[in-house]
């Protein structure tokens, strides 16, 4: 009865609080290094972008063959690769020296970082901002929404299409 009695008022009451968001994880994002040859030209800014499509490099190489060879001075440094896979935009980082992974278009939002050495991969979520009482508990309200963001330094985030900026949600 108490635990009835309890989700009752949180559910009641849940729409007077307010929001809040919480950061649940970080983690640095480390540059790597692609064959001059694999990226492509944007021929109005003459800038070279990390955006390959329909390639799948990335999944069938190891993470070895990201890293420069001291001979080979073909290779450009970058921290975030977009490309297409299976007719969905992917990113690939690096979350150690040796780990790649890789996010989905539709589970990942961009954002520039506060310089160009930072990069860094955050987790956050909108909760409820709960007071303490007796009546109801953080625990018993779910988190409203859930995030990753990627922030990737400023002079890369300036060479993404727009079409794969999107606006954060909160």
């Amino acid at each position: 009865m108490a635990l009835v009695a309890t989700l009752t008022a949180n559910f009641v009451i849940r729409s007077k609080h307010h929001t809040k968001v919480e950061v649940t994880a970080t983690s640095p994002l480390h540059r790597f290094y692609l064959q001059d040859s694999l990226l492509k030209v944007d021929t109005v800014t003459h800038v070279k972008q990390a955006f390959i499509k329909d390639w799948d490099y990335y999944h069938d190489h190891d993470a070895k063959e990201f890293y420069p060879n001291p001979k080979d001075s073909n290779k450009v440094a970058i921290t975030l690769l977009v490309y297409t896979n299976d007719d969905d935009t992917c990113f690939g980082v690096f979350n150690s020296a040796t780990k790649q992974w890789y996010y989905s278009f539709d589970e990942v939002y961009l954002q520039p970082s506060s310089a160009d050495t930072i990069a860094y991969q955050c987790s956050k979520k909108l909760v409820y901002d709960i007071p303490k009482n007796k009546w109801t508990a953080g625990l018993t309200q779910p988190r409203i929404m859930s995030i990753t963001i990627l922030y990737i330094p400023p002079t890369e985030y300036a060479k993404i299409p727009n079409s794969l900026i999107r606006k954060l949600p909160f």
